[in-house]
């Protein structure tokens, strides 16, 4: 299989606060972050490619809330992409 990521990954432990309209709000870990985007952990996660999240890092002041889209789903949690 080919390797689609336009951005190098880097593995990137943080807590990310993460507001969904359906799942609500909630505190994850992430894996891995690029220039385009973050791997969320969140297990058997109910969520749709294409749906937007809100999501903030905790334990920086004044982090931003940013939108991010879900473009990857799978077991283990969610790959997100940074929106503009």
């Amino acid at each position: 299989m080919s390797e689609l990521r336009t951005h190098a990954r880097t593995p990137a432990a943080m807590r990310l606060k993460i507001r969904h309209d359906r799942l609500g709000e909630l505190v994850v870990n992430t894996r891995d972050i690029s220039d385009g985007g973050v791997f969320a952990a969140i297990d058997n996660p109910d969520i749709t490619v294409g749906e937007q999240v809100h999501a903030q890092v905790m334990g920086i002041v004044a982090a931003p809330e940013l939108t991010l889209e879900v473009v990857r789903v799978a077991e283990d949690g969610i790959g997100l992409r940074f929106t503009k």
